[in-house]
């Protein structure tokens, strides 16, 4: 804290409380200051009285600082400075103590018609704030007020007490606003975003901005030419409007002819009856160039590296992107022009002593020496503001800190200098240059002895209404045999905006403190131990990570690396672990097999999600998971891995046991494998999924003479949840000699509602759409026999199975050539292959071209395609191009003769009867969402009489159902030949006692049932829900009862006092868990009824879900309603639909189809 700034602050003082000093005159002063705030009040009292105390201390500080101003030291500066905060502070609360004067000095009628008990103490710290602002700091106070931090308007009042004022008020939380979302609050401050924008309000606030920077600005008439240029050549003038638009100009210098001009223009709605935008003109002559001294210290220039008098202009409209015009003081025109060539910028140097921005008595001291703040435009679309500060320097001592850090940090002051730029665009909000968000790491890299300063952070973190800010430094030393690492150590103030002004700093809070350091890394490197350990705290998410590795005497690897988390995902306080550790060593075990290592995962309140778990097999990541190397340094990588891979899921358990085994000395080949169980705990402990993560490594013969190198990631899975496993596996950094291989390939076993199955080795048809993976799309098979900057040769394929098509292909690529010569070519195969009929389609596809210093001199392409078998059909297209002449030919022949490839067709009936005759189909099923507590019909021994008995509940139901055929639709084929019998199939005779309730919906393969072509067979989804049974019901079965009782609850009210403490049963928790423990898994304990205290407190049992969208027949032309009653819950009803439709006009094949319901556009009316 230096002497000047005393001087300013102890000026700022006197100034805040300069009109209080003068409100205490007399009872005519208490009248005419409470007029400030619109109040009229009956009687003469003094209500402020309660401030002489406060006034008191004020002159007794300002006494202090101007008698002894000279002889007092930095410290005893700061001191005062902490005396003066401390009055502002007395001074908020003797204001919102002010109700009790008020109540007692005021009568009821005066109290009840102005309501200034609750509204005098905030607009008190208001006035006083903002005229001091005004008068002691404008340009502040102006740049706040520009902001709608601060808002100053006129207030007209007529009822009784009283009287009309300007109003001053200051939201303090709009600053975090700025922050966070800059261009939200500038649309709020001046309603940009309605259906009128304050422009009087913005361009008057901008006029006294411009006063306060000592630049002439002024609100005048407008100019007609260029009002019409900002409003697209449109006459807005109104008789309405005419003597109310004006315009700013800021600042403006002379008239047009002189350097610069700068003008700002309301944009009108089409009516002209409103602006909804504002346009901004600059004119400026490049020749005279600009530079304004305004202060000592403080420059205004201009920046101009265009080659021309820049006279152009942009319009501001929310909803639309910027538009630029030219010669906007002439005639305007859109064309292209380079204004962000024009820059305006102050310059503030101070270079014999610093500024110093904060100096706490915890030994953190925040200065710098010069700064400067430019305007300009990005790309001439968005305006961006930006503030270089430089010899910016953060002193550090080490008085306040914990031991390790006084070890660390030398006796006398630490300090760092850096500079760096802070901007604000339309585009990216608030900015550090060089970095995305507002957090910048500046490398600094300063040795002090055995210290080193590496990097420098700062960062700002707007949430919550909150602004942290945080100034930190990366410092590594040396402890004996030990190197040290902290990171981000330094100092923190948090500022709040509390209710009331009741902020230790007045109407904010501001909380200063040491910060911690975010991470701490320690390296040893002893004779008998070797290793490194991370230490990684992250106290705002809640969050500790930790890696450790440590090598005994060469032999014993111990890695280990550890995520706790104290906050749920939803942010509510809880507690979730994750641990991998790993011990790697050799033991022999016999025929040449090697034990490598042991290890194990743990985790608690944690998930294992396979699709991001398969993803990191494709990517490399998963290999971490298991004996990872280099763990320390690549611990932040792990740990975000790990976020991916385990996030929280509450009464989930991970456990995961690790084995590498080699063979070999040294191992030629080596498997890590691990076994990741998720158990759920809250159900009794049912295991939810089985993973098994590897890594397959073969090197021959040696790591040093490499003749093969074949490295495997893969996954295995089986999900009980979703009813689905799959195997995926990905090569990677792998090769026979020089030639390079690489591809994937998965496999997908689906059951349940969204049966399905995929065999893929290199990927699918580039036609084919595959249904939802729980892995990435494979990576075609590939080998890469050379990859030079000069040539290149490249071989891939693929094959794959699905429920509808087998389907395999291969493509060649070479390159050769330089600069001057090349040579490039290609060809490709895709196969297709279907059942019934038999069928088949291979295209190919080719190209050779050769370049001469990049023109091309021949080239050739032929694409083709062969059908068959017989009739075969051969169809494509070729093209050979030689200089500038070009040859092209189709062609489309067929041959060869047609013949019957079809089976024979079969019966049906004896299938669908054999299915239905089937014990296994048929199940009895109890009613639902009532409890059976009792059984008491015995169930009937097997007899020849009744050889598969089946007992039905009274309330239940009989589901019999079959996946052979399905039913209600008329169907093509069954598997690979026609129905000889019947091709349309449903359930229709019962006996007399039962009723056919609602259909079974079972998964059925559409291409084992309907004729397909090859290209439907590409994007069909596997499978799809077609009827396949029917639920039986007994005749007219429904709950009754013989005698019914009619009584009629009375509810007893009663009131309990808010103090009323309710009482708890005592050992409830101790009673609860050992009546659950005891029970374990059996019967009783899975029983809702026994369950039902404990479901009834957990609401977070109740789940959304999500229901199967419906299906339309639409018209192909615009997607409406084909006609009443096309619309099915299923998407095979609406199928047979219009197989019916096109069975009876065969011309609705092309005007009709089917589209989700949610996909249909309203019918024209």
């Amino acid at each position: 804290m230096q002497k000047a700034n005393v001087i300013v602050i102890s000026d700022a003082v006197f100034t805040y409380f300069d009109p209080l000093v003068e409100a205490l005159d007399d009872g005519e002063s208490v009248k005419a200051f409470l007029n400030e705030f619109g109040y009229q009040p009956p009687a003469i009292v003094d209500v402020f009285q309660e401030f002489n105390g406060v006034l008191g201390n004020v002159i007794d500080i300002i006494d202090d600082i101007e008698n002894n101003l000279d002889n007092k030291s930095e410290q005893e500066y700061l001191e005062l400075f902490v005396k003066v905060v401390k009055t502002l502070s007395d001074a908020i609360k003797t204001a919102n103590n002010l109700s009790n004067a008020l109540n007692s000095l005021y009568s009821q009628d005066f109290l009840n018609a102005t309501n200034i008990v609750n509204q005098l103490p905030g607009q008190l710290i208001n006035y006083l704030t903002v005229k001091a602002l005004e008068q002691q700091f404008p340009i502040t106070h102006n740049i706040l007020r520009t902001m709608g931090i601060i808002n100053i308007e006129f207030v007209e009042q007529n009822e009784p007490h009283k009287v009309s004022y300007t109003k001053r008020e200051i939201h303090w939380d709009k600053i975090g606003d700025y922050i966070s979302d800059p261009a939200s609050a500038i649309e709020t401050t001046y309603n940009w975003t309605g259906a009128e924008i304050s422009f009087d309000k913005l361009i008057e606030n901008l006029r006294l901005l411009g006063l306060s920077l000592n630049l002439y600005s002024e609100i005048t008439s407008v100019d007609p030419q260029a009002l019409q240029v900002f409003n697209n050549g449109v006459d807005v003038v109104t008789e309405q409007n005419a003597r109310t638009i004006r315009i700013l100009k800021f600042p403006l210098l002379g008239d047009l002819t002189d350097a610069l001009s700068v003008e700002l223009y309301p944009i009108y709605n089409a009516a002209k009856t409103a602006p909804v935008g504002a346009g901004l003109g600059v004119f400026f002559d490049p020749g005279n160039g600009l530079e304004i001294p305004i202060t000592e210290h403080l420059t205004f220039k201009i920046k101009y590296t265009g080659d021309s008098r820049l006279n152009a202009g942009i319009t501001l409209k929310h909803g639309e992107q910027v538009q630029m015009v030219t010669n906007v003081f002439n005639n305007g025109t859109v064309n292209g022009f380079e204004l962000k060539n024009f820059v305006p910028e102050f310059i503030f140097e101070k270079e014999d002593e610093p500024i110093i921005i904060f100096n706490t008595p915890i030994g953190a001291k925040l200065q710098f020496k010069s700064w400067a703040v430019r305007m300009g435009f990005e790309d001439n679309e968005s305006i961006f503001v930006e503030t270089d500060i430089k010899a910016l320097s953060l002193i550090l001592s080490s008085k306040e800190g914990d031991g390790f850090i006084k070890e660390l940090l030398p006796a006398d002051e630490l300090k760092v200098d850096f500079d760096f730029t802070l901007g604000f665009s339309q585009k990216s909000g608030f900015y550090f240059k060089g970095s995305s968000a507002l957090e910048i790491k500046l490398p600094v890299h300063i040795e002090l002895g055995p210290i080193e300063l590496q990097s420098a952070v700062i960062a700002i973190k707007p949430g919550d209404g909150k602004i942290p800010i945080e100034f930190g430094t990366t410092i590594k030393g040396s402890l004996g045999p030990l190197s040290a690492v902290v990171e981000n150590v330094g100092v923190k103030f948090n500022i709040t905006f509390p209710p009331n002004n009741s902020g230790n700093m007045g109407p904010f809070n501001l909380d200063l403190g040491f910060k911690p350091p975010n991470g701490v890394g320690l390296s040893i490197d002893a004779s008998v131990v070797k290793g490194a350990g991370y230490l990684y705290i992250d106290a705002d998410r809640g969050e500790y990570a930790g890696a450790l590795e440590l090598t005994f005497n060469e032999f014993l690897s111990l890695k280990a690396i550890g995520l706790i988390s104290t906050k749920m995902p939803d942010g509510s306080a809880g507690f979730s672990l994750l641990v991998i550790i790993t011990a790697e060593f050799t033991i022999q075990l016999g025929f040449g097999f090697v034990f490598l290592g042991a290890g194990g995962l743990l985790g608690l309140h944690r998930t294992a999600k396979l699709t991001p778990l398969a993803a990191g097999v494709q990517s490399g990541a998963t290999a971490n998971l298991l004996f990872p190397t280099n763990i320390v340094e690549n611990a932040p990588k792990i740990i975000s891995d790990i976020r991916d891979f385990f996030p929280i899921l509450q009464d989930h358990f991970l456990i995961g046991p690790m084995v590498k085994i080699g063979w070999g000395q040294p191992p030629i080949i080596d498997v890590a494998l691990g076994i990741i169980i998720e158990i759920r705990t809250d159900n009794g402990g049912s295991i939810e999924r089985i993973a098994i993560l590897g890594v397959l490594k073969c090197i021959l013969p040696d790591e040093d003479k490499v003749i093969l190198k074949l490295q495997i990631n893969f996954i295995g899975a089986i999900d009980f949840t979703a009813k689905y496993l799959f195997f995926y596996a990905s090569i990677f950094d792998s090769r026979i000699l020089f030639i390079t291989i690489e591809g994937d390939m998965g496999l997908l076993v689906a059951w349940g509602d969204n049966s399905d199955f995929v065999l893929t080795v290199g990927g699918f048809h580039p036609r084919f759409n595959p249904p939802p993976l729980p892995f990435p799309v494979p990576k075609r098979l590939s080998i890469s026999i050379l990859n030079e900057s000069w040539g290149k040769i490249r071989v891939s394929g693929y094959f794959a199975v699905t429920t509808n098509t087998v389907q395999f292909g291969a493509h060649l690529e070479l390159k050769f050539g330089f600069d001057a010569f090349k040579i490039e070519g290609s060809v490709g195969m895709d196969v297709l292959f279907q059942f019934d009929p038999f069928y088949f389609i291979v295209e190919i596809s080719g190209k050779v071209s050769l370049k001469v210093f990049g023109a091309g001199l021949f080239s050739i392409s032929l694409k083709f395609s062969l059908e068959g078998p017989t009739p075969w059909r051969a169809k494509g297209y070729g093209k050979i191009k030689i200089l500038f002449f070009t040859f092209k030919a189709r062609f489309d022949e067929t041959w060869g003769e047609r013949k019957n490839t079809k089976l024979e067709p079969i019966p049906v009936m004896p299938i669908i009867a054999k299915e239905l005759n089937n014990r296994q189909n048929w199940e009895a099923i109890a009613p639902a969402k009532r409890q059976l507590l009792v059984s008491l019909r015995e169930i009937p021994e097997p007899g020849a009489d009744q050889p598969n008995p089946i007992v039905l509940h009274p309330l239940g139901r009989i589901k019999i159902t079959q996946r052979a055929v399905p039913l209600k639709v008329t169907v093509d084929k069954v598997g690979n030949q026609k129905p000889s019998d019947a091709n349309h199939f449903d359930l229709v005779d019962l006996p007399n006692q039962f009723d056919w309730g609602s259909d079974v919906m079972e998964s059925f393969a559409p291409g084992q049932f309907y004729n397909k072509k090859a290209s439907d067979l590409l994007t069909e989804k596997a499978t799809r829900k077609y009827t396949g049974g029917k639920y039986i019901t007994a005749k007219d079965g429904g709950l009754r009862t013989a005698k019914m009782v009619v009584r009629h609850v009375r509810y007893e009210l009663q009131t309990i006092d808010t103090a009323y403490k309710r009482g708890k049963k005592r050992l409830y928790r101790l009673l609860s868990g050992l009546f659950r423990a005891f029970l374990m898994n059996n019967a009783a304990a899975k029983c809702t009824l026994s369950n039902k205290q404990f479901t009834a407190k957990q609401p977070f049992a109740d789940k959304i879900s999500a229901l199967a969208g419906s299906y339309l027949v639409a018209n192909t032309s615009n997607n409406t309603l084909y006609q009443e009653g096309a619309q099915f819950e299923h998407f095979t009803e609406a199928e047979a639909f219009v197989y019916s439709e096109i069975q009876t006009n065969p011309k609705l094949a092309e005007q009709i189809h089917i589209i989700p319901a949610s996909e249909a556009m309203t019918s024209a009316a």
